[in-house]
């Protein structure tokens, strides 16, 4: 499914530090330097020399709480740390394993785990993809690194339980700013959609904490989603903008009516013989309460889900989207039947 794109989601997601921040360069560090745990640097084209929040990093840690949702609602989900032969035949035994020797390519998707299927594994490719988030860009002229703070830590003395002076080490935290992102996701079904919004929701109320050092108090963050941008290739809007028609065939799915929007997820577009492949649905749609902007240009159409100005987190039509994907979709997937051909269970099917 990689070989053309249908559709593909665009979420821009704003992470504000709400107290002290360390994500731990990999350099070694030498006897000369200020400080024992620099925080990481890049250059960057508009920003110079500045800190930034990895994408792997903030890619590993969405992972891991979808995982634990996952797991929450009795979803199954593999664990990418079980790839010894003591666990082949568990359900839990990692998909990149399990279906390493398997040529029917289709399969290896629909058989693989809710969360392997989103984010990939090492026998397919990821739907989902977060770059590095940089610091505001600085037109107001200011340094874009001007929240870094020196720290200085020591360790505990585990006979006496107090400190010992021997264990001093400084660290250096990012304390404020806003660090910028957006999110891509393509050829998405709708429950991974709703999954990633249940991420970012838990995000934005300072439950996930990022970087090292959470057990001290440090990495607690607050995410706002901005917007969220769906677009559908191969499409175009007819009639004032309510209807979306398919190029080559014809074939009209409902964008706007009576003040609401339909969202389609890519079994939407498929025939049957492609769906039955990758395990969609066809019924891959849900309508969100709210009326969004439409544009269109030569080869796709594209729907707008702003967040309502002044509010922190997931909020506006973008929470509409996200809520509908969850209680439509994903909230459902608990008691959806095993995957028919799969060797091992596999629940969400």
């Amino acid at each position: 499914m990689h070989r053309k794109l249908i559709n593909q989601a665009r979420i821009n997601v704003i992470l504000e530090p709400r107290g002290p921040v360390l994500i731990k360069t990999g350099q070694a560090q030498t006897a000369g330097e200020e400080v024992e745990m620099a925080f990481v640097r890049t250059r960057h084209a508009v920003l110079g020399e500045t800190v930034y929040l990895p994408g792997s990093s903030l890619k590993g840690i969405l992972r891991s709480h979808c995982e634990r949702i996952a797991r929450t609602v009795g979803v199954h989900c593999c664990d990418p740390f079980r790839t010894e032969d003591e666990y082949k035949n568990k359900p839990d035994y990692f998909c990149g394993k399990r279906y390493e020797n398997e040529t029917d390519i289709p399969k290896r998707y629909r058989c693989a785990c809710r969360i392997c299927q989103l984010f990939g594994s090492t026998v397919f490719a990821s739907r989902f993809a977060i770059p590095d988030a940089y610091p505001l860009a600085c037109g107001d002229g200011q340094d874009p690194n001007r929240y870094l703070e020196k720290r200085t830590n020591v360790g505990i003395d585990r006979f006496k339980g107090s400190s010992s002076p021997r264990a001093l080490f400084s660290l250096e935290v990012v304390t404020g700013g806003e660090f910028h992102t957006t999110i891509h996701m393509e050829n998405f079904e709708l429950w991974q959609l709703g999954l990633v919004g249940l991420a970012l929701r838990d995000l934005g109320q300072e439950l996930v904490p990022i970087g090292m050092g959470k057990a001290r108090g440090l990495g607690r963050v607050q995410a706002t989603v901005e917007w969220v941008e769906l677009t559908y290739h191969g499409q175009r809007v007819a009639e004032d903008q309510q209807v979306m028609e398919r190029l080559g065939d014809g074939q009209r799915f409902t964008l706007l009516d009576q003040g609401q929007t339909g969202v389609y997820g890519v079994g939407a577009f498929l025939s049957a013989d492609e769906r039955g492949c990758y395990g969609y649905r066809a019924e891959d749609q849900v309508t969100v309460p709210v009326a969004v902007t439409v544009e269109s240009d030569w080869l796709s159409v594209c729907c707008r889900f702003p967040r309502d100005e002044g509010q922190p987190g997931i909020s506006g039509a973008a929470e509409q989207l996200f809520e509908r994907c969850v209680l439509d979709r994903w909230a459902s997937l608990a008691g959806r039947p095993v995957q028919e051909g799969c060797d091992e269970p596999v629940k969400g099917g």
